[in-house]
């Protein structure tokens, strides 16, 4: 059986690059998610908050976490 906890909403920012060339990225997620949230809406709400930061938004992510029992 698995159980639903939570759906969290998920954006990452380019933050820079390393000594490499190479992008470095942050995350910052928003938990306690409307499970029947329409995806438009929160690609919509995801913008709104990249707008108040100050790196570049890289993607949006919405990712659910379940408990596994027997």
């Amino acid at each position: 059986m698995q159980f639903k906890i939570n759906d969290t909403l998920v954006l990452t920012f380019e933050t820079g690059v390393d000594g490499e060339g190479k992008p470095v990225f942050a995350k910052r997620s928003f938990r306690a998610i409307q499970e029947d949230a329409d995806p438009a809406a929160m690609y919509a709400a995801a913008h709104a908050l990249a707008s108040l930061q100050t790196a570049p938004l890289y993607k949006v992510e919405q990712t659910s976490t379940y408990e596994l029992a027997e």
